[in-house]
């Protein structure tokens, strides 16, 4: 064999190995959809905590109260600030958002109409509605024209029903039951009602029909709507209401979108689309960054940053979890930047501010009633009068409030308890305290409050079997029963 020969061999050897390279690259990239679909975008036009940030339709809710929209002439580069300190939204045919106690309908990024002195926001199948400080309720449309639907109304019940003189009303004005509905769930196809552990659907009729008994749960696919009940058993039961949102895609049950036989997405939460003549698609992933898509290509527009590094609370430390949580969810801040001080004392003070931020810090008028709350420069000034107002918090014998005074175990059960009332919250839970060996030392205006907050799961004692009553609360201790909170009464 020649040289010349040998160098011929060579050389197809060398092509032939590279053919076979990039039949391997394009089979990988076919396999995979995410390789070309995804363009990772390195300067993000948003930062901002959206852990646990919700999706409405073209809207999402951080964690920290910011509400965006997404820009519908440029989806894939931003998504433009709607509002702050946002601590409700709504989807219906419009969006209907609360912050403080003003009411905001807004189409897009485009304020139609604000309403003062809103205690609540709800909705139904096709109506929005907003429930006043002085309990009455009113419809609103799509242009900001109001309907008044009735007066005297003790609270909304999952943004679906309301609850007046002992019944439970839709919020169309129809009664649907001669009692108060534990709990209910409005979805863009359907509206549901728990009453024990019987699950409920109301039809257009204003009719609740029975669908299970034993409801334990629902769970949800990458769509924001349910797809089974989950039975107290653990076992499911499909759910047919669902809307179609087109052939062309599958829904899978393990977070992935596919597009045409192809995943274009995968470990999303949440997801939604625009109409055909607004080809966009907004995808809210689990580890909580936001991408927009167009036939252009898929962008992230919202970036996960991690807030909340504290130095002096260790990934390790029993608290961790609670104090990453309640502060993502804005509920209660550190010191500064670095530090959270998580077995310092929580004052009295601290936890009129912490339900006041609950609550998006509305405006108040007026001065606090106590001699020790006159300086207006005072972080607590404000939430301690919101708090007394609303009867969430009282002051002592003497006149005083003690804002410096550290909260005992007791008094934020008290506390909790009345804030949980004020918010229409079921607080029917309850336990009779004889497994903790100092139940004799609760004192008797606490003795109830207690009893519903160990039913509750709000607090769980100590490892030692008792509750400490009047034992000082530690800011990682409240974390934790916020946490709590939040998650088993509901915010």
């Amino acid at each position: 064999m020649s040289n010349l020969d040998k160098k011929i061999i060579s050389i197809l050897l060398i092509v032939s190995m590279f053919l076979i390279s990039l039949s391997t690259v394009v089979k990988a990239t076919d396999d995979n959809e995410e390789v070309n679909l995804f363009a990772d975008n390195s300067n993000p036009a948003l930062k901002t905590n959206t852990e646990s940030a919700n999706l409405y339709w073209d809207h999402v809710l951080t964690a920290s109260g910011d509400l965006y929209c997404i820009n519908y002439s440029k989806p894939t580069q931003k998504m433009n600030k709607v509002d702050s300190n946002v601590s409700k939204y709504i989807y219906n045919s419009t969006g209907l958002y609360l912050k403080g106690n003003t009411a905001v309908l807004v189409d897009g990024e485009k304020t139609i109409k604000k309403v003062n002195n809103v205690k609540d926001i709800g909705t139904s199948l096709y109506k929005s509605a907003y429930l006043t400080t002085n309990n009455e309720l009113y419809t609103i449309s799509n242009n900001g024209e109001t309907q008044k639907i009735d007066t005297g109304v003790s609270s909304l019940i999952g943004s679906a029903f309301y609850y007046k003189d002992g019944k439970t009303y839709s919020i169309t004005g129809k009664l649907v039951y001669t009692g108060k509905i534990d709990s209910a769930y409005a979805f863009q196809g359907a509206v549901f009602a728990v009453i024990g552990s019987q699950l409920y659907l109301l039809d257009p009729s204003n009719v609740l029909y029975p669908q299970v008994d034993n409801f334990s749960s629902f769970e949800y696919n990458n769509f924001q709507n349910p797809t089974d009940i989950v039975l107290k058993n653990g076992q499911k039961k499909e759910l047919y209401y669902l809307h179609s949102y087109g052939s062309k895609y599958q829904l899978e049950r393990n977070h992935n979108v596919i597009y045409n036989q192809k995943t274009i997405m995968t470990n999303v939460k949440m997801a939604s689309y625009g109409y055909e003549k607004e080809p966009w698609e907004l995808y809210l992933r689990t580890d909580g960054s936001v991408w927009a898509r167009t036939d252009a290509g898929t962008f992230c527009v919202l970036e996960n940053t991690k807030k909340g590094a504290f130095s002096d609370v260790s990934t390790s430390s029993w608290y961790y979890n609670a104090v990453k949580y309640v502060f993502d969810n804005n509920i209660i801040k550190g010191y500064d930047n670095t530090t959270f001080a998580p077995n310092d004392n929580l004052t009295r003070g601290m936890l009129a501010t912490i339900l006041y931020r609950m609550e998006g810090e509305p405006a108040i008028s007026g001065k606090p009633k106590f001699p020790d709350v006159q300086d207006s420069k005072q972080f607590y000034y404000k939430a301690v009068k919101w708090a007394t107002d609303k009867g969430v918090v009282a002051g002592y014998n003497t006149g005083k409030f003690g804002p410096n005074d550290n909260i005992t175990r007791e008094q934020l059960a008290v506390i909790l308890n009345r804030y949980a009332k004020y918010k229409g919250k079921n607080v029917s839970a309850t336990n009779d305290l004889k497994k903790f060996s100092d139940v004799s030392k609760i004192s008797d205006y606490a003795v109830s409050s207690m009893k519903w907050a160990v039913g509750a799961g709000v607090i769980t004692g100590n490892d030692n079997g008792t509750l400490n009553p009047k034992g000082n609360a530690t800011r990682a201790e409240v974390s934790a029963m916020m946490e709590k909170y939040c998650k088993k009464v509901g915010r």
